[in-house]
């Protein structure tokens, strides 16, 4: 995937250099002679605008559900050598990020909702954690009450106006949309399963 690094933030995923992992290096029959794949796997949050691209060996580049991957519904079944692995260790990074730093603000658009926060937990701990819904009331408390190490909100309610609140589907009021504090880098209080709290 072709990215601009400059814009991009990465997140080092891990290292990986199982000799065995790229079965396309080896030689031919001479076995035990073959040339080591090693690779650096980062993750990347891009805008849902970004259209990819391939890059080096790849032919072609385009976005698939994590899901789908996960439950074999791509065409092949599985990734390319050992990257369903390096997906499942990307994913359980971001697990790790989402409990003590802003990191699902990444995936909102400048201007987003509590329930967007929401949303990203649910996609990422139904994975990891087979949690199907997050309380939107606890949630909504413990996000709101966030402060960076400064002491600053996190996140930030815009006016309350018209034009600052988003409808929601069915009967529900509009909900209030928010703004990130772009400097907090920590939460205050560990975002976590319910379940998990010890």
């Amino acid at each position: 995937l072709k990215i601009n690094k400059n814009k991009t933030k990465l997140h080092q995923v891990g290292f990986y250099s199982t000799p065995d992992r790229d079965a396309w290096s080896f030689e031919g029959d001479k076995k035990g002679e073959y040339r080591q794949t090693m690779s650096q796997a980062f993750a990347v949050v891009l805008q849902k605008s970004h259209t990819p691209k391939a890059d080096t060996d790849a032919e072609d580049a385009k976005y698939f559900k994590v899901s789908d991957i996960l439950s074999k519904k791509i065409e092949k079944k599985v990734l390319a050598f050992d990257h369903n692995q390096i997906l499942l260790d990307a994913i359980n990074l971001f697990v790790k990020k989402l409990a003590l730093e802003p990191v699902a603000l990444d995936f909102c658009d400048e201007k987003f909702t509590i329930g967007d926060i929401r949303g990203i937990y649910e996609s990422f701990w139904r994975i990891t954690h087979n949690i199907e819904s997050i309380e939107l009331g606890n949630f909504q408390n413990k996000m709101i009450k966030q402060v960076d190490e400064h002491g600053n909100p996190v996140i930030q309610p815009m006016p309350n106006k018209p034009e600052n609140k988003r409808p929601q589907e069915g009967r529900g009021a509009p909900a209030l949309l928010y703004t990130r504090n772009k400097k907090a880098e920590f939460f205050s209080y560990v975002m976590v399963p319910t379940q998990q709290r010890k």
